[in-house]
């Protein structure tokens, strides 16, 4: 349905890739910058700068709010700079940690994307096989991305927690996964019907004018028309990152809990109470006697 609402994006992909423009434009950039290697060098340098001060940021935020959150779990002091300096100290594991999962997520969802893009750029109608396809390969690629979310996540917990090196947490993070994978789902769904709820409430606050603000500011940027964003812009990175939070909070929350071992999936509650239900409907029912008088008995 996106791609769908994405036509003259897709159509104008269709044409570059047919006139062979993005090898024309690639060819062009490097031309330019070979020819001023000054440039290209402080461009390269600027790009990596601020490539890695976005993976610290991502990385330290991660491990400090893991480290805060069970810090207040156990009743202990913390602090933004304690937490900066938990996340520093586990930088190098997590940003490894976080490669993999951008890296594996990636590949899986192309895997399912790819041979939809490449029909369309190709002008091919597959018919309805192809839909089979794309829906059997969406079937297997959503929870195959859950999974390695999920395993990543207690990852990083085990790094930051318990100390461990990217590999080790890896490890100890599949086997608890598998172990509670029910846990996990559910955890989950409950992330998804927060995220639902904070989504539209936002829809709600947002005003109408807002993607009319956004399109007089792309088209024509000045400082009156950033300032008529800013309120609403405000708005949404608070939410995001207040419900951010909440998720790492929960998560670690759930993870201390999982190590404890005394956490016990909900539906798994649910179901093994069925039989106890079923025996106390039986024994109040009433049996037929031979003789033609009742009784009540216990089974």
């Amino acid at each position: 349905q996106r791609m769908q609402n994405q036509a003259n994006f897709l159509e104008s992909m269709r044409g570059l890739a047919n006139n062979n423009q993005f090898s024309a434009y690639l060819t062009d950039l490097i031309g330019s910058l070979s020819n001023q290697p000054a440039l290209l060098g402080a461009t390269i340098a600027l790009f990596l700068a601020i490539l890695l001060l976005v993976f610290w940021l991502v990385a330290v935020s991660q491990a400090g709010l893991i480290s805060a959150t069970k810090n207040i779990a156990d009743g202990q002091s913390t602090s933004l700079y304690s937490s900066i300096k938990t996340g520093h100290q586990h930088f190098w594991a997590i940003l490894v940690l976080n490669i993999i999962t951008r890296f594996a997520t990636y590949l899986v969802m192309a895997m399912a994307i790819l041979p939809f893009l490449i029909l369309f750029l190709a002008q091919t109608d597959a018919g309805w096989s192809f839909n089979v396809v794309m829906g059997i390969s969406f079937i297997v690629a959503v929870p195959i991305a859950l999974i390695i979310s999920f395993i990543i996540k207690y990852a990083t917990m085990y790094v930051v927690l318990d100390g461990e090196s990217w590999w080790m947490g890896l490890d100890r993070a599949i086997s608890l996964f598998f172990r509670n994978w029910l846990v996990s789902l559910e955890m989950a769904g409950l992330m998804l019907v927060a995220s639902l709820a904070v989504n539209f409430i936002l829809f709600i606050l947002i005003p109408s004018t807002f993607g009319i603000q956004v399109a007089i500011f792309l088209n024509n940027a000045t400082v009156i028309s950033f300032l008529t964003l800013l309120p609403t812009l405000g708005l949404v990175m608070a939410s995001m990152a207040w419900f951010g939070t909440f998720q790492y909070v929960a998560w670690t929350l759930l993870f201390k809990k999982l190590q404890s071992g005394l956490v016990v999936a909900k539906l798994h509650r649910l179901t093994s109470d069925i039989p106890i239900y079923i025996a106390n409907w039986i024994t109040k029912q009433t049996i037929v006697m031979p003789t033609g008088t009742t009784k009540s008995k216990k089974r």
